[in-house]
């Protein structure tokens, strides 16, 4: 088995200690073979990555987030459900295709959700890591013509919130 880097994140820690490198693997046996198999034109919409890799690989291990409070392994299966499922809950709200969604967070498997969950409903995704200051994140939002923002949990909308519920237009 041959794992795939999707995604490296290099974060710098408060008071210049040495950075540290999260790595968030794509697994599977054979991954780049099952993309041989998979004529290109049947794939459209990010959707179909996603419900074509849940197809072949089902319950193998997809991703492992072993960096967080709350350690994660989903697969392919599980991970097929919840990007559908944000983005479900994106077109309730009214989310529309290319209208432009900010995305406030660290890289875990709830971003990898809620990018691929926001792209799937073709909105634009603007994404931002939560760790910037408070100024810098209302300064992105204000200027992104952003319709929408996911936040990557309560902790950090609590820290935003009051900032943002006073300066910035929300709908």
């Amino acid at each position: 088995m041959v794992p795939i880097l999707v995604y490296l994140l290099i974060s710098w820690q408060k008071h210049l200690e040495p950075c540290s490198v999260r790595y968030f693997w794509l697994k599977s046996i054979n991954f780049c073979n099952h993309w041989r198999d998979v004529s290109i034109a049947k794939l459209k919409a990010i959707r179909d990555i996603w419900r074509s890799s849940a197809e072949r690989f089902g319950d193998r291990v997809a991703l492992v987030d072993a960096h967080h409070d709350l350690p994660t392994n989903m697969t392919y299966n599980q991970l097929e459900e919840d990007i559908l499922n944000f983005e479900e809950g994106l077109r309730v709200i009214g989310i529309k295709p290319c209208e432009k969604v900010l995305l406030f967070a660290d890289n875990s498997c709830r971003w990898l959700v809620a990018d691929q969950g926001i792209m799937a409903t073709g909105a634009i995704n603007i994404v931002r890591g939560s760790r910037s200051s408070i100024e810098e994140l209302l300064h992105i939002y204000t200027h992104s013509e952003s319709v929408a923002l996911a936040v990557d949990n309560p902790e950090f909308y609590h820290r935003i919130a009051t900032r943002f519920n006073s300066k910035a237009s929300v709908r």
